[in-house]
């Protein structure tokens, strides 16, 4: 179903609790998803609104979540599952707090005003993205990332904290941050073996 570039401020009552395939409300004026399907079996579409809320919007997301280039200061009312990616770039976030719990693809909070990543995803299925905020920890992260993680351009966020993430997190890939990245993946690639590790950080 696509209600996209209408102009729309609230969404029509006409929309169905259920939708088989996708859902586009993009590129409307929506303050808010009250109203809409509460469970989508493919993409649900909610970018470039003016949204500040998740809540009202689907329980139950079968493919990708998109709700980036919105005001959102919370994740409050997402999907506690999504089995496609889940992109919240973009926004006003200063928290992850009601964000899904599993995401089966991407996530990606990049470009928000986050300074912890607690209360967010814990099991995500491809890469992580968190540049461009303004993370000083990164206690409360996910704990199984099946591809990359990329904390790049957080300025205050310090070394020694994402070399302690990488002893909780099941990083799977590679790390992309803003110290020395062959280091940070030699250690993730040897974090089994103490002696590396010793060896690596004080060579």
């Amino acid at each position: 179903m696509n209600i996209s570039r209408k102009n729309l401020k609230k969404l029509p009552k006409n929309i169905p609790n259920i939708i088989g395939r996708d859902f586009d409300c993009s590129y409307n004026q929506l303050v808010t998803l009250e109203g809409g399907p509460e469970k989508v079996g493919g993409v649900f579409d909610c970018f470039d609104n003016q949204l500040t809320t998740l809540e009202g919007g689907p329980e139950k997301v079968g493919g990708t979540f998109n709700c980036h280039n919105n005001q959102l200061i919370t994740l409050k009312g997402a999907p506690e599952k999504v089995g496609g990616g889940f992109y919240c770039q973009k926004n006003q976030l200063v928290t992850l707090e009601g964000g899904p719990e599993k995401v089966g693809g991407v996530f990606d909070c990049s470009k928000n005003q986050l300074i912890t990543l607690e209360g967010g995803t814990k099991e995500v299925g491809r890469y992580f993205d968190c540049h461009n905020n303004k993370l000083v920890t990164l206690e409360g992260g996910p704990e199984k990332v099946g591809g990359d993680f990329n904390c790049h351009h957080n300025q205050n966020l310090p070394l020694s904290e994402i070399i302690k993430f990488i002893f909780r997190c099941d990083i799977e890939e590679s790390i992309y941050s803003d110290y020395d990245n062959d280091l940070l993946n030699e250690i993730n690639r040897n974090k089994n073996d103490k002696h590396k590790v010793m060896g690596l950080i004080f060579k």
